[in-house]
């Protein structure tokens, strides 16, 4: 059996598992959460059920304080899902854009099909170093593009999960990055420069759908997955914080400029009595100074906001700027500015050290990039051609190589 024919069978196998013995663990699993939190759930809503949703009517929810997309490419999109193509050919560039000021240069390729195509889902020990010295925006590229390679070489584990909405359309609970990473492989398998045709494969997603959108699953997915940033958490207590006080009594997402003021709103309220334990679980912290901390991270300076979040900053260097800005603001942002700049010239001096790519003859990516081009190459297609040339020539130089060592070895 295929490994396609393996993950389409993968994905029917989720419209079936509303059996009585799935339906027990998934109870049982949401029985233990809601007593977590202290939350009372009714019988008939513990089902859940999952079933193939196109990814085209899932509309991701812009206020999820997990930040896959980085704020500079993401303010370039709307949220419609019939973007999210456009919004990997901006990122793409700017990676490359990225890469090529940190090396000096105008831009500095990034493989981006040597990497979907090889089904590599680990890094080398050269690309531990190459990951170390890359900027925000390759790394958070580079993640996504790895989970896609996974998901096209083992299948999708764990579906997403949305809340069911109106007119067949859905709203993303769970599940932003394995949403784009099948919008990454539609995007890239289209049949097109000798790439198969893979879009159907990838049209839709396994879903697990349920009947209200519930802030308290969100974060206890967050919180199972990788650490939260301090930006994050900051989100993710301001989302909590308004459903506890009621989320009709606090202006929409949509209706800020600036995304931060969305969650700001919360900045100056107490949370409500007997509700800072039910805070604490859910946030998968211990201390309450720690909630005094995120309240602070919600008035740091807009500047900061943004870019501590895409530089991944510790909770410590935000409240050391928070602390600096409540005396001066000019002085936090100057501040902030040289940390940045610090990191910037790690990167850079990492650029220049770091080896080049792993393309070259002997390695998965070189195998893969001959096949590439083998499969582009045609008649009147004379670049296309001459590159596949050009991979054979450096192939066929590799193996007389290891020919003439291996004849070493018995002479």
């Amino acid at each position: 059996m295929s490994k396609r024919e393996q993950r389409r069978q993968q994905g029917a196998a989720w419209t079936d598992q509303t059996t009585d013995e799935g339906r027990n663990a998934s109870s049982s699993l949401r029985d233990v959460t809601a007593q977590g939190y202290g939350l009372n759930i009714a019988p008939n809503q513990q089902r859940i059920i999952a079933k193939p949703v196109s990814i085209f009517d899932i509309q991701p929810d812009l206020a999820q304080p997990r930040r896959t997309i980085p704020s500079s490419i993401r303010t370039a999109w709307d949220g419609d899902p019939k973007g999210v193509k456009a919004l990997f050919m901006v990122w793409w560039g700017e990676v490359q854009r990225e890469r090529g000021e940190a090396a000096g240069k105008d831009e500095l390729p990034f493989d981006l099909g040597a990497y979907l195509e090889s089904g590599q889902t680990e890094r080398t020990a050269d690309e531990d170093a190459t990951h170390e010295a890359s900027g925000p925006l390759e790394r958070s590229l580079l993640q996504i593009t790895m989970l896609a390679a996974s998901i096209r070489r083992d299948g999708l584990i764990n579906p997403v999960t949305v809340e069911q909405g109106k007119n067949s359309r859905y709203r993303l609970e769970t599940g932003e990055r394995r949403w784009l990473a099948y919008h990454l492989l539609h995007a890239w398998f289209d049949g097109h420069d000798g790439r198969p045709d893979e879009r159907e494969e990838w049209d839709t997603i396994p879903a697990r759908v349920v009947e209200k959108f519930d802030v308290w699953r969100q974060a206890s997915e967050n919180n199972a997955r990788d650490d939260l940033n301090g930006i994050g958490k900051a989100r993710q207590f301001a989302v909590l914080m308004m459903d506890l006080r009621g989320m009709e009594n606090f202006r929409p997402f949509s209706a800020f400029e600036n995304e931060q003021d969305y969650y700001a709103q919360v900045a100056e309220m107490a949370s409500p009595y007997g509700s800072r334990e039910q805070l604490l679980n859910a946030l998968g912290i211990n201390s309450p100074s720690v909630l005094t901390r995120l309240r602070h991270f919600l008035r740091l300076p807009h500047e900061i906001w943004r870019g501590a979040d895409d530089y991944n900053l510790s909770e410590e260097i935000l409240e050391e700027l928070y602390g600096i800005a409540r005396q001066d603001v000019d002085k936090a942002i100057q501040r902030f500015r040289e940390i940045i700049h610090v990191k910037n010239v790690r990167i850079q001096s990492g650029q220049t050290k770091r080896k080049a790519p792993p393309t070259e003859p002997g390695t998965r990516r070189h195998f893969t990039l001959v096949l590439r081009m083998m499969k582009q190459a045609g008649k009147g297609k004379k670049q296309s051609n001459q590159q596949a040339l050009k991979t054979l020539a450096e192939l066929r130089d590799w193996v007389d190589e290891q020919e003439r060592i291996i004849r070493k070895l018995d002479s």
